[in-house]
């Protein structure tokens, strides 16, 4: 560990754990270790690049700005050499690391990497929520992030790019005998939501409000299937995008309103912009496309 190659590696690593110790165990060292080789390359620039206190460290405006260069730099690194795995024709060693939340894994992953397994790189799935997912794939320990947003807002950071895999229909689920009845019937009906912070949370607050009532909420949980399960056991309402109730068991006790809401989630794979494209990404997001699904297939 000498060069100025694993130095930058180092930091960037200490710019996105924020800690020296999780850079260093990250990478295999010890923490003594990782220090000695940041204060080389603070010498090599000529300047301070962290700054310590007990609370951890932060990056000097120097140490942010080396340490974006650096991803740049690592991102080409990594694009360059699969494309020279391509060029000799030899199947990649390293996988490609998909972060993506449990129905786009079911619905859109899970289908293209068993019908194209001989065509593609391999690919390891990390189970992340959207924000989670984004996070992941800008501090670099994910090389790919599906993601969805409800609405028109697609707040993206700079740098990355989206490319569309679904339109994903909400839809209200209710108990059997209330299947009749609109949403602003539903004021004293219990509910099960979506998490406040998360996206299909938010979608569904906004719903009820906007029918004139404040849910009563039994239960909150972003994981669809245990939604639909608690909605199901406790006579309670939910809303589901329709990926998640493609495949729910009919015996559930509720049923899919009739009633059309007007909402869609986009569901997106975001990868970070690279000067010189990775090809094996290109590969995986090229078999995810073509999977592209409609509101008709989501419905």
């Amino acid at each position: 560990m000498t060069d100025d190659l694993d130095r930058l590696r180092l930091l960037h690593a200490v710019s996105r754990t924020g800690s020296i110790a999780a850079a260093a165990r990250e990478a295999g060292f010890t923490a003594s270790a990782v220090s000695q080789q940041l204060a080389t390359l603070e010498r090599r620039v000529g300047a301070s690049l962290l700054e310590r206190s007990n609370r951890g460290v932060t990056m000097t405006p120097a140490g942010a700005s080396l340490s974006a260069h650096a991803a740049s730099l690592l991102d080409g690194l990594d694009a360059g050499i699969a494309e020279a795995v391509r060029v000799a024709g030899a199947r990649p060693s390293s996988p490609v690391r998909i972060a993506a939340f449990p129905t786009a894994v079911t619905a859109l992953l899970l289908p293209v990497l068993v019908d194209g397994a001989a065509d593609l790189p391999p690919v390891t799935l990390v189970h992340r929520e959207p924000d989670a997912a984004l996070e992941a794939l800008l501090d670099r320990t994910v090389d790919l992030a599906v993601i969805d947003s409800y609405g028109d807002a697609h707040d993206l950071p700079a740098g990355v790019d989206a490319d569309h895999l679904a339109t994903d229909v909400l839809h209200l689920l209710v108990p059997g005998p209330l299947v009749g009845q609109g949403l602003a019937d539903l004021r004293d009906v219990g509910w099960v939501l979506g998490t406040p912070g998360s996206n299909l949370g938010v979608a569904g607050r906004t719903l009820c409000r906007a029918a004139g009532f404040e849910p009563r909420t039994l239960a909150e949980t972003d994981d669809h299937t245990l939604a639909l399960t608690i909605a199901g056991a406790m006579g309670a309402a939910t809303f589901q995008p329709g990926l998640a109730t493609a495949d729910r068991r009919q015996d559930d006790g509720l049923a899919v309103s009739p009633e059309p809401l007007g909402v869609t989630r986009e569901v997106m794979v975001v990868r970070r912009r690279l000067a010189r494209p990775d090809p094996s990404l290109a590969t995986v997001v090229s078999a995810l496309r073509a999977r592209r699904l409609s509101p008709a297939a989501t419905g």
